[in-house]
């Protein structure tokens, strides 16, 4: 049993499965001094509040500490709150961009008694620590390249589509740092695997960072987010660092800065364990047992499946990690704008637990969304969901951006549970016993109406019949009327033929027709022609009346000689009235 005070507590991500976690514990490099104290380990997600008293050392990082979640900066703020010295030893932020809601708690760093964060350049300035685990001993062996590239990926997050070794961060780290020693350029989105690269003066590119942690380091690598085929111009430029000693020599002028706080309020005790393995399996053991049980300010993880058109898969999910157990009211925005053709959206605000859920409001940006719930019965606006994986289905359309969820959330006890289920299973069975005697009911007016059935179905089989003869009839007269149609069909064709007779004698008769009306049209020409002549001939005829009578009355004078030469002319002219007149005559 710890007595009150006089411990030393070391609070990082304690997993297993994740090697960079394990190996940024500052307890792992200078275990050989703080062995001498009574050592604690927490995991910050599952933190010994009550062991941690105000005289007291506790000792933060490393790690993505951050602005990771809600509940991790509520925790930080809370181990503040003991008393206790609190060391902030390079932690690091590190807030991914597929969590949908931002963390709202500020952590008091004026608070820390000792800061070094491993953000270069930070926002805040805080002052640069590098991560601790620069001190491990592999950095500095020797290792023969064996491969020109390779790929050093996170376990959660593939790197896909390069056709180079691949080793994930959930190796030994003998077997990574080998790995890496082994490459002459490494290409990773492991923030602790692109470090270790780097201290070992490896070409180094970060692949499509998924964290504002990648962008944190002081001696950067090459980032780089496009398709495989198209590295090799980024791993050019990749830079070499020669910068190990310098890491190591700025944590060890810090282990200084706390080793000093340490001793100004620790004393050291005799230990019966071995510290480092047993604070370290201790940690594992309360982190198993917390998982079945959630405290006030844990983290909650929510999750929203999109299904795009191929169903709800782990591929197409957005996870909200910033729910703290405890909180009244939750809040959730989902950014859906890096997904095309929604078709439904699937939300589990909690895993693995029984649980009643309020839900306030489900709305996108273009206002409520209709959702239900699977496996729940509604008691009082609450869904008592009657599984340990509660689930609400949403209808969407494509143009949705965001989903905003606002819910209560409430668990449930194994007796509630049970209470639940079977009264659930009440409420159906009585349903059933009433369904079960309205069946009944309905099955004594369903033989009446069989009987009613009966007679109709003689009535149909005589009518049947009357429409089988009519029906025959039909096809006697089906067959006269194509008889008909095979008349009628030869006598347009009959028609046909005539019509094209009569179409060629109407153009022959309109042919003549126009020869006609081109004869008339001369003969009306030589009838104006002939009026004229006629005209002209009858002027002529009086003129030579005329002449004539003047002829006569010189034929009747005595002056015979004179008027011999005149009677010439007037024979002559007699002559030619004649020739006029026999013309007219003909």
């Amino acid at each position: 049993m710890l007595e009150r005070g006089n411990t030393l507590h070391f609070i990082n991500r304690v997993d297993g499965n994740n090697c960079g976690d394990m190996m940024t514990c500052p307890l792992l490099y200078y275990y050989d001094y703080f062995k001498q104290y009574r050592i604690k380990r927490h995991d910050i997600r599952f933190i010994d509040y009550e062991s941690i008293f105000s005289l007291d050392v506790v000792i933060l990082g490393g790690g993505g500490l951050l602005d990771y979640a809600e509940s991790i900066n509520r925790a930080i703020n809370r181990v503040l709150d003991t008393g206790a010295a609190v060391i902030a030893w390079a932690p690091g932020f590190n807030t991914h961009r597929q969590y949908c809601d931002r963390v709202k708690t500020q952590i008091r760093f004026e608070s820390f008694v000792a800061l070094g964060v491993r953000d270069d350049q930070n926002s805040l300035q805080l002052p640069y620590l590098p991560d601790v685990s620069c001190k491990l001993e592999g950095l500095r062996r020797s290792y023969t390249v064996r491969r020109e590239i390779g790929i050093a990926a996170h376990k959660d997050y593939p790197i896909e589509g390069f056709p180079f070794d691949i080793i994930t961060n959930d190796h030994s780290i003998d077997e990574i740092l080998q790995f890496i020693g082994e490459s002459e350029t490494i290409i990773s989105n492991s923030f602790h695997m692109i470090y270790w690269a780097i201290l070992m003066g490896k070409k180094t590119v970060c692949a499509t960072p998924f964290s504002s942690k990648f962008f944190s380091y002081r001696y950067k690598p090459e980032y780089y987010f496009g398709p495989p085929q198209d590295v090799s111009e980024y791993i050019k430029k990749a830079q070499r660092y020669h910068v190990l000693e310098e890491c190591v020599r700025m944590n060890d002028a810090f282990f200084q800065q706390v080793r000093d706080i340490i001793e100004s309020r620790l004393v050291p005790d005799r230990n019966r364990f071995e510290c480092y393995d047993w604070a370290t399996q201790e940690a594992f053991l309360r982190e198993a047992c917390r998982e079945f049980k959630l405290q006030e300010g844990d983290m909650l993880i929510a999750q929203l499946f999109v299904d795009d058109g191929s169903g709800f898969r782990e591929e197409n999910k957005l996870i909200s990690i910033n729910n703290v157990y405890g909180d009244d009211i939750h809040t959730i925005r989902y950014d859906l704008s890096g997904f095309s053709n929604l078709r439904r959206l699937r939300f589990d605000p909690l895993e693995a637990y029984f649980c009643e859920v309020e839900m306030l409001s489900l709305e996108s940006d273009k206002g409520p969304l209709a959702y239900s719930a699977k496996a729940a019965v509604n008691v009082d606006g609450w869904d008592r969901f009657l599984t340990t994986d509660p689930q609400y289905y949403i209808n969407v359309s494509s143009q949705e951006q965001s989903v905003t969820v606002v819910f209560r959330l409430r668990l449930l006890s194994h007796s509630e549970a049970e209470d639940n289920l079977y009264g659930f299973l009440d409420r159906q069975n009585r349903i059933i016993e009433t369904f079960t005697g309205r069946l009944q009911e309905k099955e004594a007016d369903l033989r009446g109406q069989m009987e009613i059935v009966r007679e109709q179905n003689g009535k149909i089989e005589r009518t049947t019949a009357r429409i089988q003869e009519q029906n025959e009839q039909l096809i006697q007269y089906a067959g006269y009327i194509q008889e008909q149609r095979e008349e009628i069909e030869r006598k347009s064709r009959k028609l046909q033929q005539q019509d094209k007779k009569l179409k060629a004698r109407a153009e022959r008769i309109q042919a003549q027709d126009t020869q006609i009306k081109r004869q008339v049209e001369c003969m009306e020409q030589q009838s104006r022609q002939l009026t004229q002549m006629e005209k002209h001939i009858a002027r002529q005829t009086f003129e030579a009346e005329q002449l004539s009578l003047q002829l006569q009355t010189l034929y009747n004078s005595t002056c015979w000689r004179i008027t011999a030469p005149i009677r010439k002319i007037g024979d002559f002219i007699k002559h030619l009235l004649k020739g006029i007149s026999k013309n007219e005559t003909d």
